[in-house]
């Protein structure tokens, strides 16, 4: 008899969608680059396109958003999993990947940084920010957060 699959959780930390247009680089060089799909306290989710170039060895990443503005770099990580997605076009050579990241040890103005983002993301995304949008107030809202 086969022993039951666990689902457990192996997760500490809630993980929140990210949201639209922000970026994370691998350090030092940035060869891989691309679009957050979730993070939390313990990490973050995104995926990339494989260059197929032999990447710098990196410790630390970089995440940006435009607008509003945010910068946090020199996050110390270590890859929990990088797997490629399956090519949704027959004729692509383009190939996707998911790259799943631990953090590291955090200074604490990286963590607060890091706080403060995630408590933008999930308000952001919540079913609040909707009915404010429905209001007609959100963006006077955003501007002072």
């Amino acid at each position: 008899m086969l022993p039951a699959m666990s689902t457990f959780e192996k997760r500490r930390h809630v993980r929140y969608l990210a949201l639209d247009g922000v970026i994370v680089a691998l350090n030092p060089k940035a060869e891989i680059l691309g679009q957050m799909i979730n993070i939390g306290l313990g990490g973050l989710l995104f995926q990339y396109i494989d260059t197929e170039i032999d990447p710098s060895p990196s410790h630390d990443l970089l995440i940006l958003l435009n607008k509003p503005r945010f910068y946090l770099d020199n996050i110390p990580f270590r890859t929990v999993t990088d797997h490629e997605l399956p090519n949704e076009f027959i004729f692509s050579a383009v190939s996707v990947r998911r790259m799943s990241v631990e953090f590291g040890d955090l200074t604490t103005a990286q963590r607060t940084q890091l706080e403060d983002f995630i408590l933008y993301c999930s308000f952001i995304n919540s079913p609040f920010k909707r009915q404010i949008d429905a209001a007609g107030e959100s963006r006077e809202m955003i501007r002072r957060l």
